[in-house]
């Protein structure tokens, strides 16, 4: 019969249970169990609920207050134990930081003789998961040998009154983090540029060695006497190599690792196989954002978890061109580039991202450039669905017209025959005596809608105009964008599909008319939720209309 483990006898290990029993329910789930559970118990209810508020509060990784409950309950605690004077060959001069995995010790080191920092696990909470996280540190580190990355020395363990205890035994960084660098310091906009160059080279030799952070943030940052940055701290780092990828710590789905500011929209979806170096990539631009606006991108503290993350997955943060007129232009492009929502739309790598930079620096062109309109209108339809294309069509039905009015002005000697039949045609329809007659027959003493004209219109053009295909593009786009004006995005699109084919066939694939009606036949699309066709429209036609001069022209 095994011995009895006392955590499970004592008061923190009931709010240990009770939190990961609870963490991942609803609140009405979350009431009813405490309300069983805890009602003989007051405090025990209180402890539980503080430890639930402040894991809404985006503690996506709560030993911090953990360690606090069990600290103040008086559990077994690794910094409560007299500072140790010697850990292994190690003198202990004196406390650098403490925190929820560990306590971190400056120390002298006998063979050979240097300054380094201890990084002590602590004992009782979650031992197993912890020193796997101190182990994958150490199997991380040892791997990189980069001048702005700390150095790992040895990895060991000692005796102490609760057991054998893991250490680390690193390069001791004797300086501020960039946390508080970026407070005590007043850098130029090119030195602070420098920095996050420095952190971008280190990153990207991580990455060729097969290690991604997932934790970037200034609290994992130290700056030395130099004035150059050292990234600390790869506890939950992922090795890529897919034979080693077994040692790593795996992420399963829904579990979120890392810092919610600094966190990329694929950690904040939970689904561990989305994130790849380019999960750095955006840490790294959240962090030169913070750099140069001297604000974080957004800020969480009045957020639920779940609008947090749905924050960081959807909503675009304020350009910093608009937080600092220094920031004007390539630098916010650059940044804006890193930070971008999809993987894809980032930079391919960390190093471009610091060519970028060093260009900017340079004043040389930069490959960063503003997202296409195309692009921009596709991310608004998703965002707003079925709504959106009303909203624009009236936007796009004047740019367009715009641009069209020019060419015709050019074209109108070659085109007066085609306007000639166009109006010809909507006279008949609209001029008649009786213009229900002519629309609804026998049924004339009806209520007749402009979408009864539209329908007729419609029907009629097949059968007069089947030899003059620019007369029905020119009637069928005007039919087309009415129903659509009209709420009718149904009866929009075969007549804007036929309208572009008319077009393309009489003109040309490059020709404004044929742009503007494929145009046209996007916004249509996004309000029949055809989204993904719709941006592949904008993306694919809205380039060479912006060269034609059309919508989207950027000046």
């Amino acid at each position: 019969m095994s011995a009895p483990d006392p955590m499970r006898d004592n008061r923190y290990w009931r709010i240990k249970s009770l939190y990961l029993r609870l963490v991942d329910l609803g609140d009405d789930d979350r009431r009813a169990i405490l309300d069983a559970e805890c009602s003989d118990d007051a405090e025990l209810k209180r402890s539980v609920e503080r430890l639930l508020d402040s894991d809404t509060r985006f503690c996506t990784e709560p030993w911090d207050d953990l360690v606090a409950f069990r600290d103040h309950l008086g559990g077994p605690n690794a910094a409560q134990c007299t500072m140790p004077e010697r850990i292994g060959q190690y003198t202990v001069l004196g406390l650098i930081a403490e925190g929820g995995m560990g306590t971190v010790y400056r120390a002298r080191q006998s063979s050979p003789e240097r300054i380094v920092a201890l990084k002590v696990l602590r004992s009782g909470l979650f031992p197993a998961m912890l020193r796997q996280r101190l182990e994958q540190e150490s199997r991380v580190l040892a791997r990189l040998e980069h001048p702005g990355i700390a150095r790992v020395y040895e990895a060991g363990s000692f005796e102490t009154e609760f057991g054998t205890l893991p250490f680390l035994s690193m390069e001791f960084v004797d300086g501020p983090t960039l946390q508080e660098y970026m407070t005590i310091s007043r850098l130029s906009v090119p030195d602070r540029v420098h920095l996050v160059i420095e952190l971008c080279e280190a990153i990207a030799h991580a990455h060729r060695r097969g290690v991604i952070h997932r934790d970037l943030k200034p609290r994992n940052i130290l700056i030395d006497s130099d004035n150059r940055a050292k990234v600390v701290d790869f506890g939950i780092a992922r090795l890529l190599d897919p034979d080693l990828e077994h040692a790593t710590m795996h992420t399963t789905h829904g579990q979120l690792l890392g810092t919610l500011p600094y966190m990329s929209p694929e950690q904040a979806s939970g689904l561990p196989e989305e994130i790849d170096t380019r999960s750095d990539l955006y840490a790294l631009g959240v962090i030169a954002y913070e750099l140069l606006a001297c604000r974080l991108p957004f800020r969480f503290e009045n957020e639920s978890i779940h609008d947090a993350l749905r924050t960081i997955q959807e909503i675009e943060p304020t350009p910093i061109e608009r937080l600092d007129k220094r920031l004007r232009g390539d630098l916010s492009r650059v940044v804006a580039k890193a930070m971008a929502k999809e993987k894809e739309r980032r930079y391919g790598s960390v190093s471009e991202f610091a060519d970028d930079l060093r260009r900017y620096l340079r004043d040389e062109p930069i490959t960063a450039r503003p997202p296409a309109i195309g692009y921009r209108l596709g991310k608004f339809a998703r965002r707003h669905r079925a709504p959106v294309a009303f909203g624009i069509i009236a936007a796009l039905a004047l740019l367009v017209g715009t641009s069209t009015a020019v060419w015709m002005a050019v074209e109108r000697a070659a085109e007066a025959e085609t306007l000639r039949e166009v109006n010809s045609f909507w006279n008949d329809l609209l001029g008649a005596p009786n213009p229900a007659e002519s629309v609804l027959g026998p049924d004339a003493h009806l209520e007749v809608s402009v979408v009864d004209y539209l329908d007729k219109a419609s029907r009629r053009l097949g059968t007069i105009y089947s030899d003059s295909p620019k007369v029905e593009a020119e009637l069928r786009s005007t039919i087309g964008t009415t129903y659509a004006a009209l709420d009718q995005p149904e009866r929009a699109l075969p007549e804007l599909r036929r309208a572009f084919d008319l077009y393309q066939a009489s003109y040309g694939a490059r020709h404004i008319k044929t742009l503007a009606s494929r145009t046209r036949l996007g916004t249509v699309y996004a309000a029949c939720g055809g989204l993904d066709e719709a941006e592949k429209i904008f993306t694919e036609t809205l380039p060479s209309l912006e060269k034609a001069g059309g919508p989207g022209h950027e000046t």
